[in-house]
């Protein structure tokens, strides 16, 4: 958006993720505010996943469950890689896209990330909230970022 609110003809990141829009188009989620509940977990109400899932397509150095299925719905379905690449995908849609950049990489998430809050506080999608994990911690390394414990 430019500073009238009025959207732009191109995204100013584009060029910088490696993508193109066909249109702007997010998919439709009616999601609600985040609370903290009892249990110290942040929760919210969302839509139920139904057959929405991304799907790891690409290796990537520490990350060891290429094909599975994780429950995060994609968020824009109107974006392709131009040239970058598509390392997940989500009903055909591009969810995980890395453009080499200089001597670094720019990682564009195209999915909702508030699930990962979900599977791990409901703790019957240990498997989504623990891959989530190694994903990021996978995307971390690759930046050269480590945990100091």
């Amino acid at each position: 958006m430019r500073d009238n609110c009025r959207m732009l003809e191109k995204p100013l990141l584009d060029d910088l993720f490696g993508i193109a829009r066909e249109s702007h188009q997010e998919e439709d989620f009616d999601i609600q505010p985040l609370r903290y509940s009892r249990n110290g977990y942040w929760s919210e109400k969302m839509p139920e996943l139904g057959d929405k899932h991304i799907v790891l397509d690409k290796a990537i150095k520490g990350v060891n469950f290429v094909g599975a299925r994780m429950g995060y719905p994609v968020v824009e379905s109107a974006i392709r890689p131009t040239n970058a690449t598509a390392l997940a995908q989500g009903d055909g849609v591009p969810a995980l896209i890395m453009n080499k950049v200089g001597k670094g990489q720019a990682i564009l998430l195209n999915f909702r990330l508030l699930y990962y809050l979900g599977h791990r506080a409901k703790h019957t999608s240990s498997d989504d909230a623990r891959q989530m994990l190694d994903l990021f911690r996978a995307l971390l390394k690759l930046a050269n970022v480590e945990p100091e414990v």
